[in-house]
């Protein structure tokens, strides 16, 4: 059951990324809906579910969408090696301030791997462009969704999972 309702909610993401997210544009960028999917899906079920998500996801924006699935794969992997980086550093940061560290590199690493790969198959060479019309505005388009993605959880009384395994030797 829980399969099912994570392959509709791959399908609806990725639906709602290719159709709803381009009609609400702020100067040129677009919210990133996979990322956003996949770190929620880390604070409410764990790295072990996104670790799921992750590829098929990326996948399905691909397929749906103008991008190529192997290009979201690598803009999407990223996230949760990421996300279990900043889990282990050892300063006192609660879980939103490290929700939005990692919301913000993967959305930069992303957003500047796609830039990148429409420059190099054609596109204008556009740094500025780049910088000022789609990854910042995009970063804070990502931010508020992160954010309200946070409250969510915590109104409806969901504590965040840890972004990392658990970690287990090789005897039981």
């Amino acid at each position: 059951m829980m399969y099912a309702v994570g392959l509709i909610s791959v399908v609806l993401i990725a639906s709602l990324q290719v159709s709803v997210a381009p009609l609400f544009p702020i100067s040129g960028a677009e919210a990133d809906l996979g990322l956003i999917a996949i770190l929620g899906t880390a604070i409410i079920a764990g790295p072990r579910a996104a670790m799921l998500v992750t590829p098929a996801l990326a996948l399905a924006i691909g397929m749906a969408g103008s991008r190529s699935p192997g290009l979201m794969l690598v803009a999407y992997a990223a996230i949760l090696p990421l996300a279990a980086f900043v889990e282990d550093l050892p300063y006192p940061l609660g879980r939103f301030p490290r929700l939005v560290f990692v919301a913000v590199f993967a959305g930069m690493w992303g957003r500047v791997l796609l830039g990148i790969a429409a420059m190099a198959s054609g596109g204008d060479f556009a740094v500025r462009a780049l910088l000022f019309q789609v990854l910042l505005p995009g970063l804070a388009f990502d931010l508020v969704l992160i954010a309200a993605v946070f409250a969510a959880t915590q109104a409806a009384g969901i504590r965040p999972r840890r972004f990392t395994l658990q970690r287990a030797g090789w005897l039981p």
